[in-house]
């Protein structure tokens, strides 16, 4: 077909706006990256090990304050030409330092990279205050002998988000405030459940599933053929019993693998 100018004018059009969405769509999915890690937080201190260094009994480390190692500090604070003061010393020999004012990081991490390069240190590392997160023992929850990380595991959707992981729920967050009450009632709209699960079960057998309602009913109720039930799939309507029967309509649906595309095409089309 021909097309003049004022055709080819909105082509031209139509191909910027696809550009620009596209580029909308890859700012868009970098923001999102870029929230999913929240930063380290900042701190005015940082645990400093000497290599002489010695493990300090833990009844000794909060009324002792050695000058040997304050001292020892102060050189380092005068070699590396960073204002330093010593706090105090912990448990494993390492000594906690004050930075004199708050730091985070690309000018952190170069502080305490040019503290490490001293020939006298073993290790540096930011002192910042941290949390125990409750992680459940679920085998199928986070990493395992089979997801080394975590990414593939049946729950990754509970799990924390990372660079290349965007989880939805960040349940850990959440578990740290709460793991819930066995008195509040959660009512849940889904396609059924199975009470068979290890994770569920019911109430009457020590589980948490209360009771429920399978709402599906007669596929063809206003009709004047017998009822059929392919889409309830347990042979009846409505009922007490919320128990997912499955998609499958028999023997060879549970067996056979899901048809492709290819099963909807009449005879003559192709893909």
């Amino acid at each position: 077909m021909r097309c003049s100018q004022p055709c080819g004018t909105k082509r031209h059009a139509r191909a910027i706006a696809r550009r620009a969405l596209a580029l909308a769509w890859v700012i868009a999915a970098s923001a999102h990256a870029g929230a999913a890690v929240p930063p380290e937080p900042a701190t005015d201190r940082v645990l400093i090990k000497f290599r002489d260094a010695q493990t300090v009994p833990r009844a000794a480390t909060a009324s002792s304050t050695p000058d040997r190692e304050r001292q020892r500090i102060d050189a380092l604070s005068v070699r590396r030409a960073t204002p330093m003061q010593y706090v105090r010393t912990i448990y494993n020999g390492a000594h906690s330092v004050f930075l004199g004012r708050w730091m985070h990081g690309s000018e952190l991490t170069a502080l305490v990279a040019q503290l490490a390069a001293d020939p006298e240190v073993e290790m540096v590392a930011p002192d910042r205050r941290k949390r125990a997160f409750i992680v459940p023992n679920d085998p199928r929850y986070g990493a395992n002998d089979g997801d080394a990380t975590g990414a593939y595991t049946q729950q990754w959707y509970l799990l924390p988000p990372t660079a290349t992981l965007v989880s939805p729920i960040n349940a850990e967050a959440a578990w740290d405030l709460s793991k819930g009450s066995a008195s509040v009632a959660v009512a849940i709209v889904d396609t059924g459940v199975l009470f068979s699960h290890p994770d569920l079960g019911s109430v009457a057998n020590g589980g948490k599933l209360l009771p429920g309602y399978d709402l599906v009913g007669c596929d063809n109720a206003r009709a004047t053929l017998p009822c059929t039930f392919y889409v309830a799939n347990d042979g009846n309507g409505r009922d007490p019993d919320p128990t997912d029967a499955g998609d499958w309509i028999n023997t060879t649906d549970q067996t056979a693998p899901a048809p492709g595309p290819e099963s909807l095409l009449t005879p003559g089309q192709s893909l």
